[in-house]
């Protein structure tokens, strides 16, 4: 799937390559060491894909069926070089909120992809993060640390790709999001 695609199934984006492009721009950086400046892929949300509904079981899709929710809230990259290529170190923060103390965890799917400058995702790995409410707190925040290797045959060429980190909704979060989420 392109990274056009996907977008177009997270909603409208209005000047996302300029975005994208001032973003790599921003996240050049001096290797400090010989040959290429190593040039760290920027990272973003992906739009209308940052936060999930989680409805209860047999529950309609109504605001006040909603049992717990996630929000993504921040994504950051880090890079080293590699043999062929460069290491992203991605770190996601995700706070997990829940409607009713009964609710003592909540399932978060989400997924980490890396596209090229064509807008063509080259990975897109998933993942399901059960967050577990503790005591009687409404929100708990976690941090999830992931690498990705990227061949590149030079460590500047990591400014051409973007990672994106996004929830994986299903059609039904997406609809309640769509009517839900402020235009």
């Amino acid at each position: 799937m392109s990274l056009a695609k996907l977008l177009r199934k997270a909603g409208r984006v209005a000047a996302g390559g300029a975005a994208l492009a001032a973003a790599a721009l921003a996240a050049a950086c001096s290797s400090g060491g010989k040959g290429a400046n190593l040039v760290c892929p920027p990272a973003a949300i992906a739009p209308e894909l940052n936060m999930i509904p989680q409805f209860g079981a047999g529950a309609g899709q109504g605001v006040a069926d909603v049992q717990a929710s996630g929000i993504i809230t921040s994504v950051k990259t880090a890079c080293e070089r590699a043999e062929g290529g460069i290491t992203i170190h991605t770190s996601v923060g995700i706070t997990a909120r829940r409607a009713y103390l009964q609710v003592k965890e909540t399932r978060l799917p989400y997924f980490i992809a890396v596209a090229d400058a064509r807008q063509h995702i080259l990975t897109k790995q998933p993942f399901n993060d059960t967050v577990q409410f503790v005591g009687g707190e409404p929100y708990r925040s976690v941090n999830e640390e992931f690498t990705v290797r990227l061949p590149v045959n030079s460590p500047a060429a990591g400014g051409d790709y973007v990672v994106l980190v996004g929830f994986q909704l299903t059609p039904d979060q997406r609809e309640f999001m769509r009517r839900h989420t402020p235009q």
